[in-house]
């Protein structure tokens, strides 16, 4: 072989390598890679993924990718519509961070993206299950505690997600027109946002703080304000480590007309009731403890206490209050008849630990009537072996007979007691006094 030949296949490869770098610089269509792209994702996913436009792919100090006319197929028992729609997007990238991360992206530009999510009858949702739990630790304590994706500015347009629930016929439909981000080291994160929610527009508008911090695991703190179906809605959070999600404070306050759907559950609502509700919750080890109040022009009802399990609903700890300026209002509004106008007041401790489910120290009280009750449930959601103990007193049983307008015979003083218990075996067991005035009442079986 002459040293020409042998130069030239020498020369070869770097020739190709040189001509692949400039094309990446310039440009290139991946139109050739979608069969195996469509064939990986699909593989992947577990669902048919279609790439209709060859994606562009442009490389130099930063990675630019867009991609077009990207469908992922809907479950088989699913309406006809796909999954996930996705008309154009496009994202810069920094180089550099997808070497050593994490991974900078500069702008992500979407235009026309649909997602139609749905539950069936059985309950089963037609997102792909494709995401199994990880067992692996991760050894560098550093790494993990900074967030993967860095999203610098962004420019979401045509955001359509639709949901329907076939065991109920329920469709929730929610739009945005436009969501943008950007981020800026003097002015932060800066999030705006507009759309509707079941054909009623909302708005959002955040500030947090700049994205340094959020990379690098940084005391975070932010306020937002959005404004949704006649409702306002303000909040701040505080975060001393993002990404490790310890130690958050957060508050927020909701303030406007009740919505008609929310009215609906309960015969003491109308729509566009003036409504307050302010919330704050704080980190704990482990869980959130919680303070609730939620205002009503005659009504005020409050909690507080601490869930240390809240996936779970369990660990459960919270004191419940509820203050209503007339007892009228109430019965009236449950039909009942008409009685006279005093305060009500509620007051009570739930607590849930494992399978045990308590209420305890519960006590409603009308004037100078007063009821006290405790549940006790061993091993919920079964009954076995649980227990409701109750008893009362007021200065004039006719009370009862007005609010069920009944004739008036006893309006005299009156006490009650009784307890109900249910034996493991299913047996029950009851034990109640009843007395008006001078008449007793004993039963027992």
């Amino acid at each position: 072989m002459s040293r020409r030949i042998a130069l030239l296949l020498l020369l070869l490869p770097v020739a190709g390598l040189l001509i692949l770098v400039f094309l990446l610089w310039r440009g290139i269509s991946l139109g050739f890679a979608v069969p195996v792209l469509e064939s990986r994702l699909s593989a992947l996913i577990g669902r048919a993924v279609t790439v209709r436009a060859p994606p562009q792919l442009r490389v130099g100090e930063r990675v630019f990718l867009q991609l077009g006319d990207v469908e992922i197929a809907n479950a088989p028992w699913a309406s006809d519509a796909p999954l996930l729609r996705v008309s154009n997007a496009s994202a810069v990238i920094e180089l550099a961070s997808v070497l050593r991360g994490p991974l900078i992206v500069h702008q992500l530009r979407v235009d026309g993206l649909s997602l139609a999510l749905e539950r069936n009858v059985e309950g089963a949702s037609n997102l792909p299950d494709f995401v199994a739990a990880s067992e692996d630790k991760v050894e560098d304590k550093a790494a993990a505690q900074t967030l993967p994706v860095i999203l610098r500015a962004a420019e979401l347009r045509n955001i359509i997600v639709t949901r329907h629930n076939h065991v109920n016929d329920q469709r929730l439909s929610w739009r945005s027109e436009l969501i943008e981000q950007s981020s800026e080291d003097t002015a932060g994160l800066l999030i705006s946002a507009t759309g509707t929610l079941q054909e009623k527009p909302w708005s959002l508008n955040a500030r947090a703080t700049a994205l340094q911090s959020i990379a690098w695991d940084a005391p975070f703190s932010g306020e937002v304000r959005a404004e949704v179906a006649g409702m306002t809605f303000t909040g701040n959070a505080d975060l001393p480590a993002l990404a490790s999600a310890e130690d958050l404070n957060l508050t927020l306050d909701a303030q406007g007309g009740l919505p008609p759907a929310i009215a609906a559950l309960s015969p003491l609502l109308t729509a566009d009731t003036p409504l307050a509700i302010k919330l704050h919750a704080r980190d704990i080890d482990p869980g959130i403890a919680l303070d609730g109040q939620v205002r009503f022009p005659n009504l005020q009802v409050s909690a507080s206490g601490e869930i240390r399990h809240p996936l779970a609903g369990d660990g459960v700890l919270l004191d419940i209050s509820a203050d209503a300026a007339n007892v009228r209002v109430l019965t009236e509004a449950l039909g009942l008849g008409k009685t006279a106008e005093f305060p009500v007041a509620l007051r009570g401790r739930i607590r849930r630990d494992g399978s045990e489910v308590h209420a305890n120290n519960l006590s409603l009280t009308f004037g100078e009537h007063r009821i006290a009750a405790n549940l006790d449930i061993p091993d919920f959601p079964n009954s076995d072996d649980a227990s409701i103990t109750v008893n009362g007193t007021g200065p004039d049983f006719a009370f009862y007979q007005r609010l069920f307008e009944r004739p008036i015979s006893f309006p005299e003083p009156y006490s009650f007691s009784g307890v109900l218990q249910s034996g493991a075996d299913g047996t029950e067991l009851v034990t109640s006094r009843f007395g008006v005035g001078k008449h007793r009442l004993e039963i027992e079986g």
